[in-house]
C-alpha cells in the first residue's frame, strides 16, 4: 500500500495487490480496466490504484465496474 504527498492512502492498492486479492493475473486486470467491467480505479498521475474497499466490493458483487477513472 502506498503513502503519498495527499496524506495516508492507506486504502489505495496497487494493480499487484489489487490482482492478488481478485486472483487475477495484472494484464487480465488491466484488460477488464479497459473494458469498463473491473473494479473503479483511482488515476493518480500515471499512476492506476484501486481502493480497497471497492475492489472487495466488486469481488462480492456489490460495486459495478466503471468506464472512467475516479479523480483525485
Amino acid at each position: 500500500m502506498t503513502s503519498g504527498p495527499m496524506g495516508d492512502d492507506e486504502d489505495l492498492l496497487t494493480e499487484e495487490e489489487a490482482a492478488t486479492i481478485l486472483q487475477l493475473s495484472v494484464p487480465t486486470l488491466r484488460r477488464l480496466r479497459l473494458e469498463g467491467s473491473g473494479p473503479p480505479h483511482v488515476g493518480i498521475g500515471r499512476q492506476t490504484r484501486y481502493r480497497q474497499a471497492v475492489v472487495q466490493g466488486w469481488l462480492a458483487g456489490e460495486v459495478q465496474g466503471s468506464s472512467a477513472a475516479d479523480t483525485r
